[in-house]
């Protein structure tokens, strides 16, 4: 009888390490609401174009800006590399230019295990549940103009896919944390990390500026 406990309570004691190992993982850029990329996007024509020494700098712009209605989104680009790195946008929404985009890139999962929002829907396959991002006031942020993502990690790469719903599903059947898709194209990559070094961040007029504190 005296094994038995011993063993029921070394299995308590290991479900209960594995939860403790799990919950602790961290997220390399692969499991929040702030962690969405883009690349090729067509970019409007920003309605001022100036220097800010960083984010908060640039919000404050774009919010003089939105006081007449002329700014509905803007670009931040690290300094040093140009000097007017901060964009202000009002021809079109920040809905409209992340549209716009060719190559989308987003987390499979959050870090409890519910899958993330693709294309307004959620597909709770192989998830706890779901996290609508689109509920989430990080919804306006992602980043644009990427390179190295996943550190180039490749986990599987699919040809002809009809679009990012089904490479979500190609993603999270491999059990890869970050997918890309390539509307053009059609091509679906799934990496190992949302590892990636991207130009610019793109935050909607009102997003907090902590979206883009990773």
């Amino acid at each position: 009888i005296h094994f038995y406990k011993r063993l029921n309570m070394m299995k308590i004691f290991s479900i209960l390490a594995l939860v403790a190992f799990v919950s602790g993982q961290t997220c390399d850029r692969d499991c929040t609401c702030s962690d969405f990329l883009t690349s090729d996007c067509r970019e409007a024509v920003p309605v001022s174009e100036v220097h800010a020494d960083d984010l908060a700098m640039c919000k404050d712009t774009c919010t003089v800006f939105a006081g007449f209605e002329q700014c509905s989104y803007f670009t931040f680009q690290k300094p040093g590399t140009v000097d007017e790195n901060c964009k202000v946008y009002a021809d079109e929404t920040f809905e409209q230019f992340r549209e716009s985009c060719d190559l989308r890139g987003q987390p499979i999962k959050d870090q409890d295990n519910n899958c993330m929002e693709v294309e307004g829907e959620c597909i709770e396959l192989l998830c706890n549940g779901c996290n609508k991002c689109s509920n989430n006031v990080c919804d306006g942020y992602f980043e644009t103009d990427c390179q190295d993502i996943g550190h180039g990690d490749v986990m599987e790469t699919q040809n002809n896919i009809p679009d990012r719903a089904n490479c979500f599903n190609v993603c999270n059947a491999v059990g890869a944390p970050f997918m890309t898709y390539t509307q053009e194209a059609q091509v679906c990559t799934c990496f190992s990390s949302g590892y990636r070094d991207c130009r610019l961040q793109v935050l909607r007029y009102n997003t907090d500026i902590s979206c883009g504190s990773n």
